[in-house]
């Protein structure tokens, strides 16, 4: 038998006890909408509807990002794990 003694545990509650799917797709908008802006002025804003619930919601960060931006026919390459914002790739966006 081992020694280990379990003190606790993290499980992922997003939702149940705190409200933090406005804030996500609060900043996923700023996000989106400024790289939209910057990168195509014809495409239209990121929406709650259309855009976050079926393409960014529940995924990982980074396959959320690719989801979203593959929806829109943009193709960016992934990239570095540390690119910064003015990358404009995955991880940069994602980042």
């Amino acid at each position: 038998m081992s020694d280990y003694v379990w003190k606790g545990g993290v499980f992922d509650l997003d939702g149940v006890i705190t409200q933090t799917a406005r804030t996500h797709f609060k900043a996923w908008k700023k996000t989106f909408d400024a790289f939209l802006e910057k990168h195509d002025k014809n495409q239209r804003e990121f929406t709650h509807a259309d855009d976050y619930l079926p393409y960014v919601d529940g995924m990982p960060r980074y396959d959320g990002v690719r989801s979203f931006l593959k929806s829109r026919n943009i193709d960016l390459p992934w990239g570095e794990p540390d690119d910064g914002p003015e990358k404009e790739t995955v991880y940069g966006i994602g980042n």
